[in-house]
């Protein structure tokens, strides 16, 4: 792409920034009348999700698939919170449903292994990212990091229509998240955020392969720490300022190797390989951070 800003200029993009400018101040005001219940209020991921599939139908007209499981994310989501303590680990798998309409349904054009991996990641990785979003999302980091991983999946897909709309939704979206933390994404947000991230990722790299395994690698840090932090039973809430920028730089690199190198490789194979060895950093650098001493944690939140 000879001019990197071109997207400045798109309808699409200017629709997605008004949409977005609209669910983050809504986001926002309902923030502040949670600050007393939760700080900060898990809502970006909702305004999100939401500007950015209303932003889909008013450019480009998706399936209505599409709509259908990301409502299905939120509400599987949703419904896992009120599951007993002693099942409640188990919440992702209410996630299915909605994760088999985005693939199956919504994405009728994949390869079989593409609806596969785009199945499984909407399950997992939304699981991983609430995960990383309820430990560490009181400083904003967890908006930030989704805003990388938007830019990280526009460079990477070749048809990029329907990532300018998202582009344009997370700008002002952007804004609840660190340093301000406004509103972190919170578990449901988090989930439908991913799926709606993964049927991008699936559509805008259809013309191109290594371009869905880049998008997915794009999650970067999101998948790696809370895997790191399982392994390593590092399970605190922390409060350090240097923890937080060491995550949001680990997580820029790795979504710019996963963007710009692995995601336009000409064989599926190398693509592979690259995002096998991308996420062998990631989990280096991961624990690395969680070596670092912790101080005392700050509330993250209700957990949703």
């Amino acid at each position: 792409m000879s001019d990197p800003f071109f997207f400045l200029s798109q309808p699409g993009f200017h629709r997605g920034v008004l949409l977005g400018v609209g669910a983050a101040s809504i986001a926002a005001l309902l923030a502040v009348a949670m600050r007393r219940r939760a700080r900060p209020a898990p809502l970006a991921g909702i305004a999100f999700a939401a500007a950015g599939t209303a932003g889909l139908f008013w450019v480009e007209h998706p399936s209505a698939w599409l709509a259908i499981g990301i409502g299905a994310l939120l509400a599987g989501s949703l419904l896992g919170r009120e599951l007993p303590r002693a099942v409640r680990p188990l919440w992702p798998l209410l996630t299915i449903p909605g994760a088999w309409m985005i693939a199956e349904r919504a994405i009728p054009f994949a390869e079989p292994w593409a609806r596969a991996l785009i199945g499984v990641g909407i399950v997992v990785g939304g699981a991983l990212v609430g995960d990383l979003d309820r430990r560490r999302g009181a400083g904003g980091i967890t908006v930030t990091m989704l805003a990388a991983t938007m830019l990280g999946i526009y460079a990477t897909v070749p048809d990029t229509e329907e990532a300018l709309v998202l582009l344009g939704v997370m700008v002002p979206v952007a804004l609840l998240g660190f340093p301000f933390a406004v509103a972190r994404l919170g578990s449901a947000g988090a989930s439908a955020s991913v799926g709606l991230l993964a049927w991008i990722i699936a559509h805008g790299g259809r013309s191109r392969e290594s371009a869905i395994i880049g998008g997915v690698a794009c999650l970067g840090i999101f998948v790696v720490e809370p895997l790191a932090a399982l392994l390593m039973r590092r399970r605190e809430h922390p409060a350090s300022l240097g923890s937080t920028l060491w995550l949001i730089g680990a997580h820029l690199a790795v979504v710019f190797v996963a963007s710009r190198i692995v995601g336009i490789r000409d064989r599926l194979s190398a693509a592979v390989t690259g995002a096998v060895l991308v996420g062998v950093v990631a989990l280096l650098a991961a624990t690395t951070v969680l070596r670092r001493p912790l101080l005392p944690g700050v509330g993250a939140g209700d957990g949703s």
